[in-house]
């Protein structure tokens, strides 16, 4: 395991050495509530609440500095950190609150994620002049220049496209094979808006979002990438609408964009930034596949249900639909 067979010892040990010198004693022995190939995290709990450790693999290495440098620009949005250790890829920081998972009831979640939104832009605005900085942290680059040469890389490779019983037909390769050109003049049409590329949660859902004391927190950055903002829109968006059952493109889906676009209005119109939202739901269908070929690496047949990921996220590429389109 990648995590290392001393990791819960170890971690622990780091973790209350980290607590200690903010004047926090662990109580009890830590609890592993997650085991993945991507991160393994370990629940402490303190004479001041739960803290969880952190430790993830090398491919989301730049996990722990990135959300360290997110706190320092947007520390409403993200979770408290005590600590990180980059060689090792770990992070310490404070219980985040309660998921929205467990507060989203029905109707209630388009008024959340109405909530939700704009405060995300705003922790994307944050950081929307410091692409070298993000890069140099080791955030993936999907850029708009970037993702169609990523985009025909993914496309090269058979096994990828026909994975399993959800793999592409192919008529489906053949017709994406001959899109790369269009993937990359939609991509140029969309940076033409001009809104600056800045950090892209890329897994953006119920799962991954908080509210404690009134405050939305941001977490699981390990996921993201340098990209166009609005892409973030494709998971949130199409989970959205599958976890509610509502239909692509209803009325529900410019509702959350206007909630979305809201602290955008500085960089162009209203209607342009919708037009802007909408091809960057596209757009990042095919973004969504692309960075699943990269977490995988070479992990393609250990993690095959992941792998499924690829096909799909060209599948709906193909399908052209609308917003919150999920299959």
């Amino acid at each position: 395991m990648w995590a290392g067979p001393n990791w819960v010892e170890e971690g622990t040990l780091w973790s209350r050495e980290q607590l200690a010198r903010a004047g926090i004693a662990i109580t009890g022995p830590g609890e592993q509530v997650r085991l993945e190939a991507w991160s393994a995290v370990l629940r402490l709990p303190t004479d001041h609440g739960s803290y969880y450790f952190k430790a993830v693999a090398p491919l989301h290495g730049f996990e722990p500095a990135l959300t360290a440098r997110l706190a320092q620009t947007s520390a409403e949005a993200i979770t408290d950190v005590v600590a990180t250790d980059e060689t090792r890829r770990w992070m310490l920081s404070a219980d985040a609150g309660t998921r929205l998972r467990e507060l989203v009831h029905g109707s209630n979640g388009l008024r959340l994620w109405e909530e939700v939104l704009p405060r995300y832009a705003e922790l994307q605005l944050a950081t929307a002049g410091d692409r070298d900085e993000l890069l140099a942290l080791g955030v993936p680059d999907q850029g708009l220049a970037t993702l169609p040469r990523l985009f025909a890389d993914v496309l090269a490779e058979d096994r990828l496209l026909r994975a399993g019983d959800e793999g592409l037909t192919r008529e489906q390769v053949a017709e994406l094979r001959g899109s790369v050109e269009t993937y990359a003049t939609e991509c140029a049409r969309l940076a033409a808006y001009g809104i600056p590329e800045t950090i892209q949660h890329d897994d953006l859902h119920d799962g991954n979002v908080f509210l404690q004391a009134g405050r939305y927190v941001f977490f699981d950055w390990g996921d993201s990438c340098l990209s166009h903002p609005f892409t973030s829109l494709t998971v949130t968006l199409r989970a959205l609408a599958w976890k509610l059952d509502l239909e692509p493109g209803g009325t529900w889906a410019r509702r959350l964009l206007d909630a979305y676009l809201e602290p955008w209005q500085a960089f162009a119109a209203t209607d342009d930034l919708v037009n802007a939202a909408e091809l960057a739901y596209r757009v990042g269908t095919v973004g969504r596949a692309v960075a699943y070929r990269r977490m995988l690496g070479d992990q393609l047949e250990t993690r095959a249900e992941e792998a499924e990921s690829i096909p799909y996220g060209l599948r709906l590429w193909c399908d052209h639909g609308p917003i919150g389109a999920w299959r």
